[in-house]
């Protein structure tokens, strides 16, 4: 099923945040126990490749005029990174160009259109940027090091804690704040690495175009 919504002027716009959608279409691409979902989240295994296209298709990309069938056709056989947002770049670059030519932009300069086409050609770096962020792994050896030792040490702080204070409630607080530096700083880094996939702090893309 494609992503893509037709819109019709008049209707009213369909929902397309995730946390508006009704509980059983959220439940098909995250689990019902809130428990087993930050277990996963922790894990770093939150959604597999199916969920995650079931969640896609269930924020439609909201495209005002409509997207005609042959649109979708052709959208569809793009294949390849990147194919298809080249492809409706082009089509948006020509549509300017050709609305241009034909004079229904109204007497504006060369130089105005050509600052339209620059921004266009600006979104396009912006995105294959954001396609590295998703795309080039943090190196995997790192992240399993980090993560062992950040076990390590919220297993020996506390013995550490208890060894080197003479009070508890201070081996207490102590151990807190080092354990909730450290698991903070790892859980930020994974963030960093893909701001598009974990859920609750994901980037919400189609909302933000909407």
């Amino acid at each position: 099923e494609s992503p893509l919504d037709i819109f019709h002027p008049g209707e009213p716009w369909p929902e397309a945040d995730p946390t508006k959608l009704h509980s059983s279409e959220e439940n098909e691409y995250t689990s019902t126990n809130k428990f087993l979902r930050s277990l996963q989240y922790w894990l770093g295994v939150d959604r597999s490749p199916e969920a995650r296209t079931k969640y896609n298709a269930s924020r439609p990309l909201l495209v005002i005029g409509g997207v005609s069938d042959n649109e979708i056709a052709f959208l569809q056989k793009a294949k390849g990174p990147s194919a298809k947002v080249t492809l409706a770049w082009s089509w948006l670059s020509e549509f300017i160009m050709r609305e241009h030519l034909a004079g229904s932009l109204g007497n504006i300069g060369p130089p105005i259109v050509s600052r339209i086409i620059q921004f266009l050609s600006d979104g396009m770096i912006y995105y294959n940027h954001a396609r590295k962020i998703m795309y080039i792994p943090f190196p995997f050896p790192h992240a399993q090091l980090s993560a062992f030792f950040l076990l390590t040490i919220i297993l020996v702080v506390p013995f550490m804690m208890d060894q080197y204070t003479n009070e508890l409630w201070l081996g207490i607080t102590l151990t807190f704040l080092v354990v909730a530096c450290l698991s903070g700083l790892h859980e930020v880094a994974r963030e960093l690495e893909n701001p598009f996939r974990n859920v609750p702090n994901e980037l919400p893309l189609c909302t933000l175009q909407a």
